[in-house]
């Protein structure tokens, strides 16, 4: 069994691996560490060994070869489907090409090109890809590697060379002899009697020297690499520093053998634990058995995986740690073009006796002059600065800094950007808020981040242009689960819980104009969430102008709205699913609605719905309800606290009903309630949905 004492956080693993860095004063020569990176750099862009077995396993079974692999290792399973697939050399190569040829950079390729051109880390990469997106996204930034990918060509590697230099060691897509099969990753490893000059001798060579940093890779026994570090732990040298292993998930750690599990020398970097309390996510599917606990999810799927840490993420923190900076690219593009363009042409005299048939001469004094003139065409707009303030952020990996100047655009700016620099903000907003909330960011950064990530593209797309008098508070975004947690013994949802806390707290009141805002309430409630859950509440529609309280008590003679209301919370599900919150978010906004101080409306009449009452054919007739009683002069609000599957998990975006099955009936889409909530003539609709 691995030791707990050695797993690390990303945080302090990547502070230690600074401090050896800055030992060896910056030069990447002298680096005490190189990179051994897998798979998981290059995903999604290119499929996991995974994928790849279902595909070949299709592909054998097509032309009659069903025979079973006789090992379950990760290494005998892929082999075996893709030599039944694919018989032929020529074949695997051809495969591997169709899956790799002219894919996109992987974000994690791109932030590894980018760490590397700051040459602060390493110079060196070995890697058992056969993909050459790490090689595309340095050439991206100006960074010509020194490429070995096959055993005939190691001598091109050399450690002690200032070049960056990438070792594929089971070869490339470009080659049909690259290792694939067991037979051959195994051979790889093999050393050879005849030369030195072999992958096996220069692992060895640069283990004796420097220790790896394995980030995406996830250690298949018997290859080249794990051969070579078996042979360096298992020797009587200590190693000059540790080995650092990044897994994506902490389960990881149980895969790997017992040999490097054990070894004092290794270093396992995982995301946390998710924690054991009473707290669970919405989104985690589980029927309730004997003894279970009484707090479940509120969706139909989730995924169970727990915490992760993806390739990108790790690569990220060293680059915001080792101060990177910016690429040349980003900084002056024109400039840098005609750079590159300059350093690949002869120097003038040699030009002068051969000619220059292009008069690639003439085009860099047109880009010089085309990069002299463009700072000059206008000056910068405010908002224009704010933009490039938090592109430079998003690229150095400073995400504090970038959620902090996302959230002051999409709270000020956003309804005057164009489409495509909103889409760019709303991006930046979602990478780095999601960002801090896995690294359980402080309480001075809960604000920005709610406010940063409060309006989601992918609930706008799908259900569409609001009318500019419905608002939807969601509990979480689409790529989000909605949590519950017990207050004082009451299981409840945490957005519904402290969203009608915060329309009822004065101090919500940011403006200043003596009411609680929908907004106001939202980002209190958010901010408040997302200090102990990755979960940020949504808004669609203009939530700025909607109140139900003020901050004092209004004057008896102020004009006021009636409010209607209908609230809907299920417990139970008839297919199993059940849960223990819903029904006490919904007494919680009964509670709210009808004995709250200082309204802002009067005289409401609510409707509630829960358990087995709360059917399809039920929520619709209340919806109906709504239509038929409420006047152009009233407040309408409709509640739902439940299992839902939002955008993304499910086409068209649903709240499960009390007879949902998983199969299309007990689905109320989102798209049947915003027209639904059109023929109710009150002036605002307000929708909570605590699902998802």
């Amino acid at each position: 069994m691995w030791c707990a004492t050695r797993i690390v956080s990303l945080e302090a693993a990547v502070s230690e691996i600074q401090q050896a860095c800055e030992g060896a004063g910056g030069d990447p020569t002298r680096s005490p560490f190189f990179l051994i990176v897998g798979a998981g750099i290059s995903y999604p862009q290119v499929p996991l060994a995974a994928t790849l077995v279902d595909h070949c396993k299709e592909v054998a079974n097509k032309y009659g070869r069903f025979q079973e692999p006789q090992q379950d290792r990760a290494l005998d399973v892929y082999s075996h489907w893709f030599d039944l697939a694919y018989p032929h050399p020529r074949q695997r190569q051809q495969y591997l090409r169709d899956l790799i040829k002219d894919q996109p950079i992987s974000l994690a390729n791109l932030r590894l090109a980018h760490l590397l051109s700051a040459r602060k880390l390493t110079n060196l990469v070995v890697t058992t890809n056969f993909d050459d997106l790490l090689s595309r996204a340095l050439r991206l930034f100006g960074q010509v590697p020194a490429v070995c990918d096959h055993p005939s060509t190691v001598g091109r590697i050399d450690p002690d060379r200032d070049d960056l230099q990438l070792v594929h060691v089971h070869g490339s897509y470009l080659f049909y002899d690259c290792a694939n099969l067991q037979g051959e990753v195994v051979g790889r490893a093999q050393l050879d009697q005849e030369t030195s000059l072999t992958i096996v001798g220069l692992l060895d060579s640069l283990l004796w020297t420097r220790s790896p940093l394995v980030v995406g890779y996830s250690g298949w026994e018997g290859d080249v690499i794990m051969t070579a570090l078996r042979r360096r732990l298992g020797g009587s040298h200590s190693l000059g520093q540790s080995i650092y292993w990044f897994c994506y998930q902490r389960s990881n750690i149980d895969s790997l053998p017992p040999w490097l599990q054990n070894s004092n020398h290794v270093r396992f970097v995982a995301p946390p634990d998710r924690p054991q309390t009473a707290e669970v996510a919405r989104g985690q599917s589980s029927r309730p058995t004997a003894g279970s606990s009484p707090v479940k999810s509120r969706s139909e799927a989730h995924d169970t995986q727990g915490p992760t840490l993806p390739a990108s993420e790790v690569f990220e923190q060293l680059i915001a740690s080792l101060d990177a900076g910016m690429p040349g690219l980003l900084q002056d593009p024109l400039n840098f073009f005609a750079i590159q363009l300059e350093s690949s042409l002869p120097p003038d005299k040699t030009a002068a006796l051969i000619g220059d048939p292009y008069s690639f001469k003439t085009v860099i004094q047109r880009i010089r002059q085309a990069a002299a003139a463009v700072p000059g065409l206008s000056a910068p707009s405010e908002i224009e600065d704010r933009l490039d303030a938090l592109r430079n952020a998003m690229r150095r990996s400073q995400y504090e800094e970038g959620v902090r100047i996302a959230a002051k655009i999409v709270s000020s700016s956003l309804a005057s950007i164009s489409s495509e620099q909103r889409q760019e903000v709303l991006a930046a907003a979602a990478l780095s808020g999601g960002t801090l909330l896995g690294r359980k960011a402080g309480p001075d950064l809960a604000v920005p981040i709610a406010q940063a990530m409060l309006i989601d593209p992918v609930f706008e797309r799908a259900i569409g242009p609001l009318p500019d008098d419905t608002v939807f508070l969601m509990s979480c975004r689409s790529d989000q689960w909605s949590y519950e947690s017990d207050i004082q013994g009451i299981v409840c949802g945490a957005f519904g819980h402290n969203v009608q806390k915060e329309l009822q707290r004065a101090a919500a009141d940011q403006d200043g104009d003596g009411r609680v805002s929908l907004h106001e309430a939202v980002v209190a409630a958010s901010a408040k969430i997302n200090q102990s859950f990755p979960q940020t509440p949504v808004i669609l529609g203009n939530a700025d102008s909607v109140w139900l309280y003020a901050t004092k008590i209004p004057p008896r003679t102020s004009p006021k709205p009636r409010l209607l209301a209908v609230l809907v919370g299920i417990n139970v599900y008839s297919g199993g699913f059940n849960l223990a919150g819903p029904v006490n978010d919904a007494a919680g906004f009964q509670k709210m609605i009808t004995e709250g101080r200082r309204r802002l409306f009067r005289d409401p009449l609510v409707e509630q719905l829960t358990d087995e009452q709360a059917t399809a054919p039920n929520i619709r007739a209340k919806l109906q309800w709504l239509t038929s009683e409420s006047g152009p002069d009233d407040l309408v609000v409709f509640c739902f606290s439940g299992h839902g599957l939002y955008p993304g998990k499910h086409p068209m975006g649903v709240l499960c009903t009390h007879e949902y099955d998983g199969k299309g009936g007990g689905e109320l889409t989102f798209l049947e309630l915003v027209q639904k909530l059109k023929e109710v003539r009150a002036q605002k609709k307000i929708v909570i949905l605590d699902a998802g």
